[in-house]
């Protein structure tokens, strides 16, 4: 039987190394790095580690340590389709925003 410490201690350490590696993949991918930015991208990161160990955890009751990667892994991963989708959006919108010239 796990006490509620021990499952404290996995939602807490999925959740900061979620946000850890959110932080580490703005820092290192991105070209503004801004402060907000990043804490921002931690934030989402560390939010998704924590949601997926809050999930999964009865399934992975025996072996925390591949929880715990999955949560990374799967927080990095998120982290960077969103930014991909965002960055499309934003192109998209750049092609049509900018008004075609007619040179005569």
């Amino acid at each position: 039987m796990q006490h509620w410490w021990d499952l404290t201690w996995l939602f807490t350490t999925a959740f900061a190394l979620s946000a850890i590696a959110g932080m580490f993949r703005q820092l290192t991918l991105a070209k503004r790095r801004k402060a907000i930015d990043v804490g921002i991208s931690g934030g989402y990161a560390g939010c998704t580690g924590l949601a997926i160990s809050l999930v999964w955890h009865s399934y992975f009751i025996g072996n925390p340590t591949l929880l715990l990667g999955l949560c990374v892994s799967a927080a990095l991963v998120g982290a960077t389709s969103i930014d991909q989708v965002i960055v499309l959006v934003k192109k998209v919108i750049e092609v049509y925003e900018t008004p075609k010239r007619h040179d005569e």
